[in-house]
């Protein structure tokens, strides 16, 4: 227990804290939850450093000596891959009894990895992190299933869904259509991701170059990534005409969702979501894909619109639809809300961690 309170302490693994994505969005919004915070003193554990695509015998001592130094009740570790796998060793090495894993993502997943390191992660590194857990929480239905987790974490596995956007989350409204020159007319559907092949972005340069003609729409693409050159490069028509504009890393996406209209992202694989929830949160409808955990998140038809991958006709043809009928984004937006408060609601989310915390450390 921490030596200033009756709390226990619960380390939370960081990777690159500054870096914005689902897992440290996630653990922010654990540490900040008052049912959470009352009960627990979270600390931080900060990987500043990637391992570098080998074993990083230093980058194991460095975190083991810091986990031996706090010694926490639990370390919840942020996800699988390589990060996750350092910091499950270093954990074990420092005695830490009670070791929680989130699986946010898997390495086996990604299109960008050869297939020796495919076969690595798939048979080696992801599955020994799951045997030193002593708990395994997926974020969906989907990874709750995935064959690893059955086979590896059967008898020590649950899933909770992410929480969504705090009420203070939701105050920093900002003024992005006025800041941009976008008229109030005009239609506003924004993605935002990680720009990588694998989030959907060569479908949706084709998606866009189809409806090049179309007057009163906008694409703001909020994010940075390693496919980020090519897909300027496909839109180049459409950056020059300014019906595309690259808003590049922000930290301000729940300001610029409530200026959107319609939230798109065409990903190729994908576990859950996080920011299907932040557009729900914000009233307005999203457009996914048919894969992983995303249809937990978007009800086709009914919240938004679910189209199949590596599709951009019928992504264009969606995108068009909801262009064409404020009155069913309005209706789906509202529904999309709605859901999100009764099957992603905080408090009850924020009460199944307490419950998973507590049942590991009693």
């Amino acid at each position: 227990m921490s030596e200033f309170n009756n709390k226990y302490k619960i380390m939370m693994h960081y990777v690159m804290p500054g870096a914005i994505g689902g897992p440290n969005i996630l653990f922010g919004r654990i540490e900040s939850d008052k049912l959470l915070n009352e009960k627990y003193d979270f600390i931080r554990l900060n990987q500043n450093r990637i391992a570098g695509g080998k074993l990083n015998i230093g980058l194991i001592l460095e975190l083991k000596r810091e986990i031996q130094e706090q010694k926490p009740n639990i370390i919840h570790i942020s996800g699988m891959q390589s990060a996750g796998f350092h910091c499950m060793i270093a954990a074990v090495l420092a005695g830490c009894k009670n070791r929680l894993i989130t699986t946010h993502g898997f390495s086996g997943d990604a299109l960008d990895i050869s297939k020796n390191k495919r076969f690595i992660f798939n048979n080696i590194i992801e599955p020994i992190t799951i045997i030193f857990a002593t708990h395994v929480q997926g974020i969906s239905q989907y990874t709750y299933e995935k064959k690893m987790i059955e086979k590896y974490a059967k008898n020590k596995r649950s899933f909770i869904y992410n929480l969504p956007p705090s009420k203070s989350e939701l105050n920093k409204k900002g003024d992005i259509r006025k800041s941009l020159g976008i008229r109030e007319d005009e239609v506003v559907f924004t993605t935002i991701s990680r720009i990588v092949l694998d989030k959907g972005y060569k479908e949706l340069a084709k998606a866009i170059h189809r409806l090049r003609h179309i007057n009163g729409i906008r694409f703001l693409i909020v994010g940075d990534g390693a496919y980020e050159k090519v897909f300027r490069n496909q839109v180049i028509e459409e950056i020059n005409d300014k019906k595309v504009i690259m808003l590049g890393k922000r930290n301000d996406v729940i300001s610029i969702l409530y200026e959107s209209d319609v939230f798109v992202l065409p990903t190729l694989h994908e576990n859950l979501g996080n920011v299907f929830l932040e557009a729900s949160s914000v009233n307005i409808p999203s457009i996914g894909t048919n894969v992983g955990g995303v249809p937990e998140v978007i009800e086709d038809g009914v919240t938004g619109i679910l189209v199949p991958p590596y599709n951009s006709k019928i992504l264009s043809e969606s995108i068009l639809k909801l262009y064409k009928n404020p009155k069913l984004r309005k209706e789906m937006g509202e529904n999309a809300n709605q859901r999100l408060k009764s099957k992603f609601n905080s408090l009850e989310i924020a009460k199944q961690f307490d419950e998973l915390y507590s049942s590991m450390l009693n």
